[in-house]
C-alpha cells in the first residue's frame, strides 16, 4: 500500500560467525547501529528494485584503556590522597574494529574510598559504595570513546589500592584480554 515505510534488516550479531552491518552508503541503505532504513515514501504504482543490506564478519573489540584522576576540574598525576579529600575517577573505554558494538563496563575504587555520585558519558548507575555500572544507549560505532567515572571521597586510608575499569557487556569481543586496566592510588591520613 503506499504510504512511508522503514526497512528493518535482520540482526545476525549473535550468529556463528559473528556478522552484522555494514557502514552505510554503497550498497547498504540501514543505519549500521540498529539496522533501519530511513524513512521510504511510495505511492500507489511505486516498485523499488536493489533495496540492498549489506553484511560484514566482525573484527570489533571492547578495550579498557586508561583511567584518569581529576580533582577540582583537572587531571592530577598524584596517586596519594588525604583523608576527606573528593576527587574524580574515570575509566576510559574503546569501541575498535569494523562494526558498532554495544558497551557497558564497571568503574571499582578500593575500600576506604566511597562512590558519592557517577561522572563520565556513559549512562551509569552507584551499584554499591564502591562499584559503578553502566551501559551505552544503543551501539556506538568503531572509534567510539566512553568514560565510565565516579565523585569519590577518602573515609580511611589505604596503601596501594586497586581501581579498575572493566569494558565489557558488548556483543562482540575477541580479545577478554584487553578489558580490564587498573590504576594504583594510596591515601594517608
Amino acid at each position: 500500500a503506499a504510504g512511508t515505510y522503514t526497512v528493518q534488516g535482520n540482526d545476525l550479531a549473535f550468529f556463528d560467525p559473528a556478522m552484522d552491518w555494514t557502514r552505510p552508503g554503497g550498497q547498504s541503505h540501514v543505519d549500521w547501529t540498529d539496522g533501519t532504513s530511513a524513512p521510504i515514501t511510495i505511492g500507489a504504482d511505486t516498485h523499488i528494485d536493489h533495496f540492498d543490506i549489506g553484511y560484514v564478519k566482525s573484527t570489533s573489540d571492547l578495550r579498557a584503556d586508561r583511567i584518569v584522576i581529576s580533582q577540582n576540574g583537572h587531571p592530577v598525576h598524584n596517586t596519594k590522597f588525604h583523608v576527606g579529600d573528593t576527587f574524580q575517577i574515570f575509566g576510559e573505554m574503546k569501541v575498535t574494529g569494523n562494526i558498532p558494538n554495544e558497551m557497558g563496563g564497571e568503574l571499582t575504587v578500593p575500600a576506604g574510598l566511597t562512590v558519592l555520585a557517577t561522572a563520565g558519558n556513559l549512562p551509569s548507575q552507584v551499584l554499591t559504595p564502591t562499584e559503578v555500572s553502566g551501559q551505552a544507549r544503543g551501539r556506538l560505532a568503531p572509534g567510539s570513546v566512553e568514560f565510565i567515572g565516579a565523585t569519590v571521597r577518602v573515609d580511611s586510608p589505604f596503601t596501594n589500592g586497586d581501581v579498575t575499569v572493566d569494558a565489557d557487556l558488548g556483543i562482540f569481543d575477541p580479545n577478554p584480554a584487553n578489558d580490564v586496566a587498573t590504576r594504583q592510588i594510596s591515601a594517608i591520613q
